[in-house]
């Protein structure tokens, strides 16, 4: 998270071609589900940060579909792929925000949330690139400011510093006020394909769970 104006995002958001009936299926969508404000009023709200190609949001949408999930996603490539998921499993509790978490931020200063998920983000491996990291202490402060009583952030990733960066910021918090770490973490029941990619690699996979006071 970076509240400064430096660059917040790096790359592409787009990295293959899409098909004309995939982009015009992502106009039509985004149009009617779109994120708002009014969306933050409604009961258990699940975002989803860098949702890749939206496997995980459809899976938990489909299994607790009286659930609102967000998804905040970039590429252009995973909001289309979602966006027709979307529309052939005939979801309607799937909103997707096509940017970065600090343009979500800046929109909506006031939003809230029952459970986040952060699957397998951009490890940014090189030393000189870990400040482009996703979790730092500014969005940790954002995440506890934001969250509801008792709401839950799930954390996995296969990169070993990345995880212990992680687990090392949330050790410099006064974790009896605002949060504590699980003892026994919860396995993902869905395997995503940078999930199934880690397991083939043979990279350990790490995962953490957030429960906020």
């Amino acid at each position: 998270m970076n509240t400064n104006n430096k660059k917040t995002f790096f790359g592409r958001i787009k990295a293959r071609p899409i098909p004309d009936f995939k982009s015009q299926n992502l106009k039509k969508f985004l149009s009617k589900y779109k994120v708002t404000k009014a969306l933050f009023k409604k009961k258990k709200i699940i975002i989803e940060i860098g949702f890749g190609m939206g496997e995980h949001l459809i899976y938990q949408a489909k299994k607790f579909k009286h659930k609102t999930f967000i998804g905040i996603e970039p590429f252009i490539n995973g909001q289309s792929n979602l966006a027709w998921l979307c529309n052939t499993n005939k979801l309607k509790n799937i909103y997707i925000f096509p940017g970065i978490f600090d343009k979500f931020v800046k929109k909506f200063k006031k939003f809230s949330f029952d459970e986040m998920f952060i699957l397998f983000p951009d490890p940014w491996p090189k030393k000189r690139h870990h400040k482009r990291r996703l979790i730092n202490n500014d969005f940790i402060s954002i995440i506890l400011k934001h969250a509801k009583k008792k709401s839950k952030v799930h954390f996995t990733t296969d990169n070993n510093d990345y995880f212990a960066q992680t687990k090392d910021l949330l050790s410099n918090i006064d974790k009896t006020k605002s949060f504590k770490l699980t003892k026994q973490i919860r396995k993902l029941k869905f395997k995503t394909k940078y999930h199934l990619r880690a397991e083939r690699l043979k990279n350990r996979i790490n995962s953490l769970e957030i429960i906020i006071h």
